[in-house]
C-alpha cells in the first residue's frame, strides 16, 4: 500500500456516502452531491444508475471550494458551485460528443 520507498501509507477506512451527506469537523463542513455522468452518450438507464459521479462542497473559514467529477451541466452541479470561491471540475468530452451535432457542448 502506498509508495514503498516512503514506507507506504497508513490504512484508510473508506465509507460509502449518499448525496446530501454532510461531514463536519470543528471548523469545516463537506456536502456530497450526485452529478450527472455519461448523459447523452447512449448508455442504457440501468447502466447510468450504477455509473455514479459525485461532487463535493467544502466550506471552511468563510470560503467555499466545490469539486466535481466528470459531469454534464446539471442542477446539482449548479447547486454545489453556487457562490463558490473556487470550482475544480473534471471535464472530459468523448469523440461521440464532438462529432454528433445533436449533442451541443456548453
Amino acid at each position: 500500500m502506498g509508495e514503498p520507498s516512503f514506507g507506504g501509507w497508513k490504512p484508510v477506512e473508506a465509507k460509502d456516502i449518499e448525496p446530501g451527506a454532510v461531514v463536519e469537523g470543528s471548523r469545516w463542513k463537506a456536502t456530497a452531491y450526485r452529478v450527472r455522468h455519461g448523459d447523452g452518450l447512449g448508455f442504457p438507464p440501468a447502466f447510468l444508475q450504477r455509473w455514479m459521479c459525485y461532487g463535493y462542497r467544502f466550506v471552511a473559514k468563510g470560503k467555499v471550494v466545490a469539486i466535481s467529477g466528470d459531469t454534464v451541466d446539471c442542477e446539482d452541479l449548479a447547486q454545489l458551485a453556487h457562490g463558490a470561491d473556487l470550482l475544480v471540475h473534471c471535464c472530459y468530452m468523448a469523440s461521440v460528443e464532438i462529432e454528433n451535432e445533436s449533442n451541443s457542448a456548453t
